[in-house]
């Protein structure tokens, strides 16, 4: 970018190996739909101005207004005095912008040509003949929306005459590998195997298997001992999944303010789940309370803390009826957030809460579990609760997961009320047949989240599914909820619920509960809405003797919302804490607990570990972690073809696909310099995959070829050319796809492990490769944070900065294969992850939860499976701490400890460096 003042210059250069696609062939044509280059630019408030220009030269110019991350109004074309250029060349095409300054300006309202901009670049690529589509926002990829504020940059225009500048020169194209083909397959083949949807199919046909196997065993369920027998597993397989909860200590509920309202009163509690651990809450109560009152338990959604006027609604209406109703605030929402209170920022809490619990063996659905046992046992200490009148609701989306669980493994629960859990929820609606992924006599697993809660560890796998985790509460009371409208007849886990309940002579102990209206619409709600308890109501009078609020529910529902209460209280009230409270309480937060209970455990396994013999320890390490991967084994014999060969300066390239297990191909590129001699083989994995390390590390790749080493680059599953589709949920996809694995008893790190030493197994094989000559390098690619970033969770940046994601998956993947592969000679990792605990830094995480490895601080910390690697060859250049942020050489050398002592024999094998970019072709060749 260049500018005199007057007109903006931008110039992009897009790398495409192959034909380019565009359409529009006039000014403001649909230029969106090609290869283009596009321009936001804006300077204060949610008004832009776009420019894009396609692959022939063609431009667009429009501008219109951005409210947050949608767009509040379309964007309408106006003229401007833009110019543009583009130009095709061999593998990449060239775009030119020149934008006038003083025209966008005027545009956006302003008086003058400002020197502050906000800019967002942005490249379109459409979808080829079996590709998804591909959309890359400067600096961030794959963004949610391209008009979101959030991404863009500032953009300050200096203040100098052009000629002044330092010339600012395109990178120039790397020599012999500039223009090598990135894909293995043609476009036709990558339709044909619908390269984009393998994880999905592949995770679709394991799931079918399971969901096969258990309807067959249900079908044989015709007695009471069947369906006990059947029961008795699963049940098990749940509490294993939870581990052991912490032991019961004494609540310390404290009351710190009372409120007295018409007919009810109002006690703002808190109560010590586990030590450190306090749970926020306001317990509604009758005003007066002869006999012993039903006490519920509310659990409340993703959506809103318990100030939400639903949740005081139930509150208030069923305390004025007699009841004792405790609604507190769940992990990281209202008074014990740990992030900011900024909307959706609770949301999205969960996916680091849930990530770093994982990383230290515990699970965030285990923890939002105890604090609802710890609250039910809140009200059975109280003398007027009755403890045989127990009832736990879980509002919609987030709230009933944890309240199904706990009913079910809590047998003080008189009736539990789990909305949107037992096996419809808004993604995976089995009341509309298009959407239905599955046989409708099979149970509905429950997957397409990324919500560890909602997606049980090994849930899939050990078959407690959804379904049954409610049946397991029977013969106890569930009722059967869910947000919007349905006919229960029609729902297949509806006629298991009945055959359940008839086996124990208990039909009248289930009911159902629901909303109004398809999804998305207007029966949907933030927790409980009066749609759903109006059909909840008659339930409650039946079983308990809770009276309806309303005197007549023939009545109208619109005359029946009329009565809901109309005497809120302000949100801000509900406040239980004050800054005496909180300091006296020295409440911990989440992160902090964890930190402390993966401290311990990496401690016990280096006092383990430092007791044994270097190769005991080895093997040991690699036992422990197997354990916490899954099913990492290699296909020691894959079926590989070979697609095609080319001729290069420095080497021949080959083009291959290996078949890991039925339907999951890792495409790989196979650069093998001319010799008659069998030759080392460096291998180079990153998350971008062979394309981007190849664009990125050619040079260094180059140098290898010219000294006679073989450079394999294959893409593990989901990465590079098996990319899951991008239209879908960028962000999330393979996150969902990691919680997906978790569900079967695997971990997607495990997974892709399986496929790099499948392609060590085949490359082992060739006789032109030498096995005992063979190097790991493990990249990430993606830029750092600042030392100062700030924080904000990585789905929802509302900030002036951009956070940028690590991708530390291969640099993870380098040293894994190293630890199970004797072969591996030499070990380089760039911008790897120095350790799993620095995710328990903070509040805040800059790494995907797909590198996730349950319990993975159970065998210790990444520093320790290097150490057990030693005496290899290995140097570890720019770690990354858990916010994507370069850890300093001092702090390395704390954090490293047991790999520098493992080292001490050897120290020229390791090399270790901070801020110092090294050769990494010239360590490897030396080391080969």
């Amino acid at each position: 970018m260049v500018q005199d003042g007057t007109t903006l210059a931008v110039m992009a250069r897009c790398a495409e190996p192959y034909e380019t696609v565009a359409e529009a062939h006039e000014r403001d044509g649909p230029i969106d739909h090609d290869d283009s280059f596009q321009i936001y630019l804006a300077t204060s408030g949610s008004s832009y101005v776009k420019y894009g220009v396609n692959v022939l030269g063609y431009v667009e110019d429009a501008n219109g207004f951005s409210g947050g991350a949608r767009i509040s109004r379309p964007h309408v074309e106006w003229n401007s005095p833009v110019r543009a250029a583009a130009r095709k060349e061999r593998g990449e095409w060239i775009a030119r912008l020149d934008v006038p300054l003083a025209s966008v300006a005027a545009a956006l309202g302003e008086a003058t040509t400002p020197h502050d901009w906000r800019i967002l670049l942005m490249r379109y690529r459409p979808g080829r003949s079996g590709e998804p589509q591909e959309t890359s926002v400067l600096p961030v990829t794959q963004s949610v929306t391209p008009y979101c504020p959030p991404r863009y940059r500032r953009l300050v225009l200096v203040d100098k005459d052009p000629t002044q500048l330092k010339a600012v020169e395109l990178p120039a194209a790397s020599g012999s590998l500039a223009f090598a083909p990135t894909r293995v397959l043609s476009a036709e083949q990558r339709k044909q195997m619908a390269l984009s949807d393998m994880l999905d199919s592949n995770v679709h046909e394991r799931v079918l298997r399971v969901l096969e196997a258990e309807r067959r065993d249900w079908d044989q369920v015709k007695t009471l001992p069947d369906w006990e027998k059947f029961r008795a597993p699963k049940l098990k397989a749940l509490a294993a999944s939870m581990g052991e909860f912490p032991q019961r200590q004494p609540l310390d509920t404290r009351i710190v303010k009372e409120y007295r309202g018409d007919g009810y009163r109002r006690q703002d509690v808190v109560y010590q789940s586990q030590p450190g651990l306090w749970v926020t809450a306001n317990l509604y109560l009758p005003i007066d309370t002869k006999n012993r009152t039903p006490g519920i338990v509310i659990a409340h959604s993703l959506h809103a803390p318990k100030t939400q006027f639903e949740l005081q609604d139930m509150g208030i209406i069923w305390a004025r009826a007699g009841c004792a109703v405790l609604v507190m605030d769940q992990i990281g929402y209202g008074e014990r957030a740990e992030g900011y209170p900024w909307e959706r920022e609770f949301y999205h809490s969960r996916y680091v809460t849930g990530m770093q619990l994982f990383t230290v063996g515990e699970s965030l659905i285990k923890w939002m579990v105890w604090d609802i046992m710890r609250g039910v046992d809140l009200l059975v200490e109280r003398k007027e609760v009755d403890d045989k009148r127990i009832i736990l609701l879980g509002a919609v989306a987030g709230g009933g997961d944890p309240a199904a669980v706990a009913a079910a493994l809590d047998p003080r629960v008189s009736a539990v009320v789990p909305f949107n859990f037992g096996e419809s929820t808004p993604e995976i609606p089995r009341f509309i047949p298009e959407k239905n992924q599955w046989p409708l006599e099979l149970a509905d697993p429950g997957l397409g989240d990324w919500e560890t809660p909602r997606c049980l560890r090994r849930g899939i796998i050990d078959q407690f599914l959804q379904w049954t985790v409610c049946a397991m509460v029977a013969p106890r009371k569930f009722v059967f909820s869910y947000e919007l409208g349905w006919n229960v007849e029609d729902l297949p886990a509806w006629a298991r619920y009945k055959k359940v309940f008839e086996l124990y002579q208990s039909r009248e102990n289930l009911a159902d509960a629901h909303g109004f209206g398809p999804f998305p619409g207007p029966g949907e709600c933030w927790n409980i809405g009066p749609a759903q308890r109006t059909s909840l109501y008659p339930t409650l009078e039946r079983w308990f003797g809770i009276p309806i609020p309303f005197e007549d529910m023939k009545t109208s529902s619109r005359a029946n919302l009329a009565r809901e209460p109309v005497d809120r209280r302000p949100e801000a009230e509900l406040a239980v804490l004050n800054p005496a409270t909180a300091g006296d309480l020295q409440m911990r937060t989440v992160h902090e607990l964890a930190r402390n209970i993966g401290q311990s455990k990496v401690e016990a396994v280096r006092a383990k570990l430092a007791r044994m013999e270097p190769h005991g320890r080895q093997e040991w390490m690699r036992a422990e972690l197997a354990k916490r991967l899954g099913g990492i084994e290699p296909n020691v014999n894959p079926k590989a073809t070979v697609h095609w060969s080319k001729k290069l300066p420095d080497a021949t390239l080959e083009g291959i696909t290996i078949e890991v297990e039925p339907n999951v191909t890792v495409p790989l590129l196979l650069f093998r310099p001319p010799s008659k001699d069998a030759i080392p083989v460096v291998v180079g994995v990153a998350e971008g995959g062979k394309d981007l390390f190849l664009t990125a590390r050619s040079n260094e790749i180059e140098t290898l070829l010219k000294r006679g080493v073989a450079v394999c680059l294959p893409d593990v599953r989901g990465t590079g050319e098996t990319s899951p589709d991008s239209r879908r949920d960028p962000e999330n996809d393979e996150n969902m796809q990691a919680v997906n694995e978790e569900m079967l008893g695997e971990t997607l790190v495990g997974r892709r492990l399986k496929d790099l030493r499948t392609v060590l197994a085949y490359l082992e094989q060739r006789p032109d490769l030498d096995a005992k000559r063979l190097a790991l390098w493990g990249e990430s690619l993606m830029p750092l944070n600042d030392a100062r970033v700030l924080d904000e969770l990585p789905l929802w940046q509302v900030g002036p900065q951009i956070q940028h994601q690590g991708e530390p998956l291969g640099g993870l993947l380098a040293i894994l294969g190293a630890l199970y592969d004797p072969h591996v000679r030499a070990i380089a990792v760039r911008n790897g992850l120095a350790n799993y605990s620095s995710i328990l830094d903070g509040a805040f995480v800059y790494v995907p939860a797909d590198i996730t490895v349950p319990g993975f601080l159970e065998a210790g910390d990444i520093a320790d499976v290097e150490a057990a690697l030693a005496p290899v060859p290995m140097i570890l250049e720019d770690l990354i701490d858990g916010k994507n942020r370069l850890v300093s050489a001092d702090d390395l050398r704390a954090q490293l400890d047991p790999l520098f002592r493992a080292y001490r024999e050897v120290p020229a094998n390791l090399t270790v460096l901070s801020g110092k970019p090294a050769p990494v072709a010239a360590w490897l060749l030396a080391h080969l």
